[in-house]
């Protein structure tokens, strides 16, 4: 399995911050999760310890609304479509679920940015939650692929969308579900549910 970072310096590790402390805060209001950090990795349980990271001051930021924007603001489309015409473009006119995997290049630029123990806890982390949305998928008969190339164009039935999947600032493990007859979503993994996927590809129970 590949793994990796986006396109110029990574800024994964805060992304990852932000998407557990979503989880966080999800815990506290509902009382779902666990609060052990030691506690064995579970479905239920991966989501609740904060991992170190090589920025420290990261950490101790306060859960603010407008963290919680930038989380979100991680998987609007808006962020990913592009103009570019290139050679590098992988084009898809089948409904399908999209896998992304950061590239070799991302993998050597963020052990350089930060220290390897780090990057490997997040790379499991972020390759367990991949598994588990494949599982979930593949139940539902929705056909998954890996994405090859930087850009990505998706023909629907009426209009056309290119994403550029390397964009600075994006997660590096990263989902895009397809469905021909609607725009193109960016999914969090960490979240994926059967539920959302029967509900974007209009599959029924």
């Amino acid at each position: 399995m590949r793994i990796g970072l986006s396109e110029g310096k990574c800024v994964y590790a805060m992304i990852y911050i932000y998407m557990r402390r979503l989880i966080f805060l999800i815990s506290i209001c509902t009382g779902l999760f666990g609060c052990s950090k030691n506690a064995p990795r579970t479905e239920a349980s991966k989501g609740d310890s904060l991992p170190l990271t090589a920025d420290s001051s990261i950490t101790e930021k306060v859960y603010t609304a407008a963290t919680l924007d930038e989380y979100k603001a991680l998987y609007d489309l808006q962020r990913y479509l592009t103009d570019a015409d290139s050679a590098n473009t992988e084009t898809i006119d089948f409904d399908c679920a999209i896998l992304i995997f950061p590239t070799e290049e991302q993998i050597e630029r963020m052990k350089k940015d930060y220290n390897e123990e780090d990057f490997y806890v997040v790379a499991d982390d972020n390759n367990w939650y991949q598994a588990k949305a494949i599982d979930i998928i593949d139940s539902l008969g929705i056909k998954t692929i890996t994405a090859k190339e930087r850009y990505i164009k998706l023909k629907g039935e009426n209009k056309n969308w290119t994403l550029d999947i390397r964009k600075d600032h994006l997660p590096c493990w990263n989902l895009v579900f397809f469905n021909r007859t609607k725009a193109p979503q960016i999914i969090p993994t960490v979240n994926l549910t059967p539920e959302k996927v029967r509900e974007f590809f209009e599959i029924s129970k």
